[in-house]
């Protein structure tokens, strides 16, 4: 997939034949000739973004389109109507893959939360307590560090600008994978 005449994603064909994110038209063909490129189609991710958004209308009637084609929605009060997270999370999956995207889908006591977890390529942090955590042990593993020494920073500062509100319901996101 292009993007301005540069790969913004490949498929496993691709990379294995070397083909990178950032690179432009003439690298990836030098590298693989055969290779079909597509232009990335704003109005399509839009699109399927608004269709997964009105598919999750079945877990919740509070569902929000945000940034980044992300969708978030409130389910603290269908928790127990649909058996627990781990069924939710289930529903949420089989309605991304039925409308054919690649979604990432994150559990978190914020919306903002869930958004970052889902940069990490998902998780369930259901407490702040839990998500401080988790977002300490994700810093660490990207920055390659393998200590487990604490965080040395506090929630406020490890997630920044202050997620660590009074807790909200927990949110979902959804992206699509271009």
């Amino acid at each position: 997939m292009l993007d301005k005449e540069r790969v913004v994603a490949s498929d496993a064909i691709a990379r294995a034949a070397g083909v990178c994110t950032g690179m432009r038209r003439g690298g990836v063909l030098t590298l693989a000739p055969a290779t079909v490129m597509h232009e990335r189609d704003g109005a399509a991710e839009v699109n399927a973004v608004r269709e997964v958004a009105t598919g999750l209308l079945n877990l919740s009637p509070q569902v929000v389109i945000a940034e980044e084609s992300t969708v978030l929605v409130d389910v603290s009060a269908s928790l127990r109507l649909f058996g627990g997270i781990r069924s939710l999370r289930r529903t949420a999956r089989r309605v991304a893959d039925a409308i054919g995207v690649t979604a990432t889908i994150s559990v978190a006591p914020t919306g903002q939360a869930a958004c970052l977890l889902a940069r990490y390529n998902g998780g369930t942090a259901l407490s702040h307590n839990s998500l401080s955590r988790t977002l300490a042990d994700r810093h660490r593993m990207r920055d390659g560090r393998t200590t487990d020494a604490p965080a040395t920073r506090g929630p406020e500062e490890t997630v920044r600008n202050g997620i660590a509100r009074p807790a909200r319901p927990r949110q979902w996101r959804c992206s699509r994978s271009v």
